[in-house]
């Protein structure tokens, strides 16, 4: 994946970058963004990510946010607002969308409607938002970046045209860094017998190879497909490739 030109926030070229990279998890990588945001306008985050088109209907999707916990919990309970909201709209965006959050609430704007969720969101004083979606800076999958308004009134205006490098900048550094790759778990066998397969090489080939009988070979396959919610190996291959968990050595 190439390299994301910086935003010009008046912020030295790496500085994004490396404080990104010294975050442990993804979530912490989105509250990195977050707080250089701060001063910018911004007060919240929600990073979703998803290789295709219809992933959402499966919950097959990579998301995040700085929102506080009671806000997660009730998005779960809502059915993941967020991610069925934009799952048939974030892949046929080109343009950052704004929406008011009192539009949202009362089901006028596109594609969302009223929900726990984002009425939550409007009781601790957020009122405005942008959708900004990755594409067409990332070559593989669908995702989008949003920033909520700060209910600071002393925050500037959003500036949209220069925040919609930070959601590509994050979603590459997350890769890059590994923190995407180590939400999954896999561990060392499961991704060993993961690399072997994505070259092509057989169950019984890994056997032989380590010594195990070939049902322990499918039997770690088997665990990296549900751990990748993939469907086939070749699936769990690709996505882990995506994911930054592979190429490995084998």
């Amino acid at each position: 994946m190439g390299k994301i030109s910086q935003p010009n926030f008046g912020l030295s070229s790496d500085s994004i970058d490396a404080k990104l990279a010294e975050a442990r998890t993804m979530y912490e990588g989105l509250n990195v963004l977050k707080n250089h945001l701060l001063q910018y306008g911004v007060g919240a985050l929600t990073y979703g990510f998803m290789l295709h088109e219809k992933s959402y209907l499966r919950g097959d999707i990579v998301q995040y946010t700085t929102f506080p916990k009671s806000i997660r919990i009730t998005g779960k309970q809502d059915g993941g607002a967020i991610v069925h909201r934009f799952g048939n709209f974030v892949p046929t965006m080109t343009e950052p969308l704004f929406f008011d959050m009192e539009e949202v609430l009362a089901g006028k704007g596109p594609l969302f409607s009223y929900n726990k969720t984002f009425k939550e969101i409007y009781d601790i004083g957020y009122r405005h938002a942008w959708v900004m979606p990755l594409a067409p800076k990332i070559e593989n999958g669908f995702g989008f970046l949003m920033a909520f308004q700060s209910i600071k009134t002393s925050a500037p205006k959003l500036d949209v045209n220069q925040l919609t490098e930070f959601g590509p900048l994050y979603h590459s550094a997350m890769i890059e860094h590994k923190q995407m790759a180590k939400q999954f778990r896999l561990t060392q066998k499961q991704s060993l017998a993961l690399a072997n397969a994505a070259k092509g090489r057989t169950a019984s080939y890994l056997a032989d190879k380590l010594n195990l009988t070939e049902r322990s070979i499918e039997l770690r396959l088997q665990e990296t497909r549900n751990k990748l919610s993939a469907k086939t190996t070749t699936e769990a291959a690709y996505k882990a490739l995506v994911y930054g968990i592979l190429p490995l050595q084998t």
